[in-house]
């Protein structure tokens, strides 16, 4: 049994889901706020709602990475002691690597997962997410500063540099209805299937050919 799985009472408790590496460019602080915002408007989830962030180590060798992992050691402790009991934190910080299968049963406990990344190139956390929810639930916070938000439209979309539209869509995601994130998730999980990674390799093949063709005529 994964460890998180001893602190989480699933049945009860609404999960929310962030998974990266540490770093500046992902967000976390921005989401860490946006939860304690969260908590602070909405006390209904108080004790009822559980933010799972995994973040695995890198780069600590540099001063700003162990100032950032300091950082949000720090203030998700103190959210924690703000909110918390002992029976119950609303956050659980994971500093390590997690394996498929782990990562597999926390997307599918998952109400939603948050992708809140200040730059991006594309993001494949947020393609995981929606494939491995076969079961067609769940919800995608994706920042339209990633690259994977000019394809996957079923997702909520958020400035990740807003606490306040952070914290919106966290309740938007805990309210939405079971059709509508089967809506939002089927079309997502569709254009996936359709733009495989061979769908991707014979495109770039065909650019590659129609370069070439222009180059040599």
């Amino acid at each position: 049994m994964a460890k998180w799985s001893k602190r989480l009472d699933c049945k009860r408790i609404r999960i929310g889901l962030g998974v990266e590496r540490l770093d500046y460019t992902k967000g976390i602080l921005q989401r860490l706020g946006a939860i304690r915002l969260l908590l602070e408007t909405n006390h209904e989830l108080i004790g009822l709602f559980t933010f799972v962030q995994i973040a695995t180590l890198s780069r600590l060798a540099l001063d700003d990475y162990k100032q950032l992992k300091d950082d949000i050691i720090q203030l998700s402790n103190d959210i924690n002691l703000q909110f918390g009991n002992k029976n119950w934190q609303p956050i659980l910080l994971e500093l390590r690597s997690y394996n498929q299968v782990e990562l597999i049963a926390l997307e599918w406990l998952a109400s939603f997962c948050m992708v809140s990344s200040l730059h991006d190139g594309m993001n494949l956390v947020a393609k995981e997410f929606c494939a491995s929810r076969i079961d067609n639930q769940g919800v995608l916070i994706l920042s339209k500063f990633a690259g994977s938000a000019l394809e996957l439209n079923g997702a909520i979309l958020v400035n990740p540099f807003s606490i306040e539209m952070l914290a919106d869509a966290m309740v938007q995601a805990l309210r939405m209805k079971p059709k509508e994130m089967e809506t939002r998730m089927k079309k997502m999980r569709s254009h996936l299937q359709a733009h495989n990674v061979f769908r991707w390799g014979a495109d770039m093949a065909s650019h590659l050919i129609k370069l070439d063709a222009v180059k040599y005529p």
